[in-house]
């Protein structure tokens, strides 16, 4: 199948069409990176050429603000972000947040092309949706944009459109949340949209036929996301995160290995890991998964990054979101560091774009 998807500024976020009370003026913002190990907050000025990192700000979670990874507790969340803006001297008005890939859904679909706007609408909504969507449509958030057109096969072309929904008792929770804060939610999307934008330059070399495979590994699970031209094609949510993949401290790093007997949770990583890949195969004929991106606070596990490269013999490489900004930054947390606050920093170049 020939395809020519669009750039990551085409990426949706859940905004105008579904909930016209997110727009807001423009004013200076704040990435905000909401889970359950932690917030993140980071601040980025434009600038003309490449725009600068300013803020990076961590805080702990307030005991009780998130069950089972969906937000309990707005209003102590609220007043731990505002207190946090405080500490950090951060004065911003409105505020750019993710919801977790789990708790999202996202699906390119395909439509007859050289559709007129509404028509296409009515299409995708009351006829495609249905059949893809979780729930009834009265109880999700919906947006969607339009890709490209591509050539399928036979030779007919079709309009690619990106599908994304969220449960609209979990997109209030957000919205409550800022609000308490005292912030304009002027962005709600999924983090794996979010980490593709903070990591648009290592992805532009790629070709429409080359797949990446971005592995989020977080406190106590991971997020796979399947990329092709920049556009999310999948997502697996894997019961594997630090709490699990982090070796014993006795162990020497020439020990670690993908087939470690001692590192069983490794082995079973390596395993969802082809899995995806074989899953992208059979999906999208032609098109191969070129490299293993690694992000999150797990990217930096010693010897990690080594053993998914020897056992799926890919390029295995730990993201740097700071790739897109300017060399001289304010705020500048160590090349180790730097995965975990790949979200946090493609919300703020979100942001930054829009309220420039």
């Amino acid at each position: 199948m020939a395809s020519s998807m669009v750039s990551l500024r085409a990426v949706p976020q859940l905004t105008a069409a579904s909930w016209p009370r997110w727009l807001g003026r423009r004013g200076r913002s704040v990435g905000v990176d909401l889970s359950p190990e932690g917030i993140a907050l980071a601040q980025i000025e434009p600038s003309r050429y490449r725009a600068q990192l300013t803020a990076l700000a961590s805080l702990g979670v307030p005991e009780g603000a998130f069950q089972e990874c969906e937000i309990a507790d707005p209003v102590a969340l609220a007043e731990r972000i505002r207190a946090g803006l405080g500490e950090h001297n951060l004065k911003p008005r409105q505020a750019a947040a993710a919801v977790l890939a789990q708790q999202a859904f996202f699906q390119p679909i395909l439509l007859p092309a050289g559709l007129e706007a509404e028509a296409l609408r009515e299409a995708l909504f009351e006829r495609e949706a249905p059949r893809y969507l979780p729930e009834p449509l009265a109880e999700l958030a919906v947006d969607y944009q339009v890709l490209d057109t591509v050539e399928v096969e036979g030779g007919q072309l079709q309009t690619q459109v990106l599908l994304v929904a969220l449960r609209r008792a979990i997109a209030d929770r957000y919205w409550e949340t800022f609000q308490q804060a005292g912030l304009e939610l002027a962005v709600l999307e999924i983090d794996s949209f979010a980490q593709l934008r903070a990591l648009r330059e290592r992805l532009r070399p790629l070709s429409s036929y080359d797949a990446a495979m971005l592995l989020d590994i977080g406190g106590d699970r991971s997020e796979l996301t399947v990329v092709v031209d920049g556009v999310p094609q999948s997502h697996r949510t894997l019961p594997l995160g630090c709490d699990r993949l982090q070796p014993p401290t006795e162990m020497a790093s020439t020990e670690l290995t993908a087939t470690t007997p001692q590192l069983p949770d490794w082995v079973t990583l390596a395993e969802e890991i082809e899995r995806s890949v074989a899953l992208q195969r059979d999906r999208n004929e032609g098109i191969e998964v070129v490299q293993l991106l690694l992000a999150g606070a797990g990217a930096s596990i010693e010897g990690l990054a080594r053993a998914r490269r020897e056992r799926l013999q890919l390029p295995v490489v730990p993201v740097d979101p700071l790739e897109p900004l300017s060399e001289q930054q304010q705020a500048t947390p160590s090349n180790t560091e730097r995965p975990r606050w790949t979200t946090a920093i493609g919300l703020a170049l979100r942001a930054a774009r829009e309220h420039a």
